[in-house]
């Protein structure tokens, strides 16, 4: 993008450039190591974070890696606290309730099919 005037001769044809713009090799040096200096900096940056663990992929694994510790542990204290309060009930204990109340549902089901099939018959 455009910033100011004195970028002009960079980005336009020699047609459009305004008879007061000038290139100098002086101000395309300036503005080539200014921006080769931009780009040194931004590249050191980026090995510094790689080599310290903040930057590129390992940056994402990490991430996705303390979130999941994160939520294990989140699950972790819930569990207990629901130990606490005595809400937790073991499948052992609730395994035989559930198969009564499913063989009740059952009959019942049954007894209304016999009903109804009696009804219609009738």
């Amino acid at each position: 993008m455009i910033s100011n005037e004195r970028e002009f001769p960079l980005y336009l044809p020699a047609s459009q450039i305004p008879s007061s713009a000038t290139i100098t090799p002086r101000s395309l040096s300036r503005r080539l190591s200014s921006n080769l200096s931009t780009i040194c900096i931004a590249y050191i940056r980026d090995l510094r974070e790689t080599a310290a663990g903040r930057g590129g992929d390992e940056q994402v694994n990490l991430t996705l890696q303390r979130t999941r510790q994160a939520e294990a542990d989140a699950n972790l204290k819930q569990l207990e606290l629901f130990a606490r309060a005595e809400k937790l009930v073991s499948i052992d204990e609730l395994e035989p309730k559930l198969n009564h109340w499913a063989s009740l549902a059952r009959s019942e089901v049954e007894n209304l099919s016999a009903l109804r099939a009696q009804a219609e018959r009738g």
